[in-house]
């Protein structure tokens, strides 16, 4: 019984699918390089709807270092009033207009009829919102003033009217925000 024949054939296919596979690697490797998405493709993919999508023009910029880890008097521990008028003029103050329609484009889950959408008074079709980025600096500054309060009386401010229940409310809200911006930032 002489069974080399069967190994030879065997041994070839093996050594041609290997062969197969490798160039295919290599095709696929050296197409990837030369065929990358464009910057508007990327953009489109990462970032749901936005009426700025088609008027900003990204780019990457990579920042030197800052030093932002070393004490500032921006990132100062106790509070002062430049620093909060500093939060002041980073906040966002006036609401964007969005087509009611766009609403589904940007994951909201609420109907576009729904009593709780601010309405923009001179397009009834229309809503306010902020963008997602001045909510989240919101967050943190609604959070930084809370972990100084008792030190500094914010009950001036809109956000720390109510009691304390109130209070712990907005600082789950703002902390769960911050959470899931996170989760979904470092999830790729």
């Amino acid at each position: 019984m002489n069974r080399t024949p069967i190994y030879k054939y065997q041994f070839y296919l093996s050594w041609l699918a290997s062969c197969f596979l490798l160039l295919s690697s290599i095709f696929l490797l050296v197409l990837a390089f030369y065929i990358s998405p464009t910057d508007a493709q990327c953009i489109r993919h990462n970032f749901v709807w936005s009426p700025a999508l088609d008027q900003i023009k990204y780019h990457w910029e990579t920042f030197p270092d800052y030093n932002l880890f070393n004490e500032s008097k921006y990132f100062a521990l106790s509070p002062t009033t430049e620093i909060e008028r500093l939060w002041e003029e980073v906040q966002l103050s006036h609401p964007i207009s969005i087509p009611s329609d766009k609403l589904e484009l940007l994951n909201q889950s609420y109907h576009a009829d729904d009593e709780d959408w601010i309405r923009d008074p001179e397009d009834s079709n229309a809503i306010l919102a902020i963008p997602e980025y001045a909510a989240q600096l919101g967050c943190l500054n609604f959070l930084r003033q809370w972990t100084f309060s008792p030190y500094r009386d914010y009950t001036y401010l809109a956000s720390h009217q109510g009691g304390n229940e109130t209070l712990w409310k907005r600082s789950h809200q703002c902390l769960e925000r911050l959470r899931q911006a996170f989760m979904v930032c470092c999830s790729g």
